[in-house]
């Protein structure tokens, strides 16, 4: 094996595997293909132990000729395992943020005229009253005192999303619509234009509020 560090020579080492008891631990030899005198083969031993949500790492390396030797190795495997410690926690932090989905990750990197439709479409809803978002990766949605009741995909070339309604719609607006439940028909709708959010769309997005809101148990009730 060639090991190349980030400044100086490469420096080559040759090793054979005693034992693999995967996932618990490893053995193998380790011994330097051009040896310095002080220099003997060692084994090794990774030692993988649970730890509460993680895992431990112990590694046991010996015997070694001489302390100088030691301390060689050891400040090789400090370092090793410091960059290997850094470089999870990123990997981490990345997958963390991977997780986090807002509005405006949704609208990152969008086109002025498709983040002008999410706005506008916001403002009906607010006009409305208020509600609470919930962002996920699939859709931006918006809820009620009850339930939720639409939801958006901002897109490369239009405002996708839904609305849960008492009655079906037919309109060129929405690409399709059927039974959510008893009561409740979803309707997807595809917006490419600032007038298609028009006093009509308006109306169904009171109506969609309704929902959010009990209207529709309200309803079931009489």
């Amino acid at each position: 094996m060639t090991m190349q560090p980030p400044e100086g020579d490469a420096f080559h080492l040759r090793g054979q595997f005693r034992r693999i008891d995967a996932p618990k631990s490893l053995v193998y030899t380790f011994e330097w293909e051009e040896p310095d005198p002080d220099d003997r083969e060692t084994l090794v031993t990774l030692s993988f132990l649970d730890h509460g949500d993680g895992t431990r790492l112990v590694v046991d390396q010996g015997l070694f000729a001489t302390r100088a030797r030691y301390d060689l190795h050891e400040a090789g495997w400090t370092e090793t395992l410091d960059r290997l410690a850094a470089h999870l926690q990123q990997a981490a932090s990345l997958e963390a943020v991977e997780s986090e989905w807002t509005i405006d990750r949704h609208l990152l990197g969008k086109p002025d005229e498709v983040v002008a439709l999410y706005h506008r479409f916001i403002e009906l809803v607010e006009a409305c009253g208020p509600f609470e978002y919930s962002v996920t990766k699939t859709a931006i949605s918006l809820k009620g005192t009850r339930r939720g009741f639409a939801g958006l995909k901002p897109r490369s070339t239009s405002l996708d999303g839904y609305l849960d309604l008492e009655r079906r719609i037919e309109d060129p607006r929405i690409r399709r619509s059927g039974p959510y439940t008893k009561r409740l028909f979803v309707h997807q709708f595809r917006i490419v234009a600032l007038a298609e959010l028009d006093a009509e769309f308006a109306g169904w997005l009171r109506e969609a509020y309704a929902v959010g809101d009990g209207a529709h148990l309200q309803a079931e009730g009489r």
